[in-house]
């Protein structure tokens, strides 16, 4: 599956291959999240095939995944 990170979560993908992720089939985002080594304390959000998503969706062959933190503001 192809995945792209935005601000300071793509610092997780620098050391892989185009943000290219092998994951095992009906791996979920939470799998994804792991594999990346994900801090327990960032929140990440997940954004697959233009639909923000829950962790526990799984990801399908083909996918896009685009990773970022909330933004806030006021």
């Amino acid at each position: 599956m192809r995945v792209a990170a935005h601000g300071r979560v793509k610092k997780y993908l620098e050391d892989r291959l185009e943000g290219t992720i092998e994951l095992k089939e009906g791996a979920s985002i939470k799998n994804l999240f792991h594999a990346l080594s994900k801090p327990r304390d960032e929140i990440w959000l997940a954004n697959v095939n233009g639909l923000v998503v829950h962790e526990e969706y799984r990801l399908r062959d083909g996918d896009e995944v685009i990773i970022f933190e909330p933004v806030g503001g006021g």
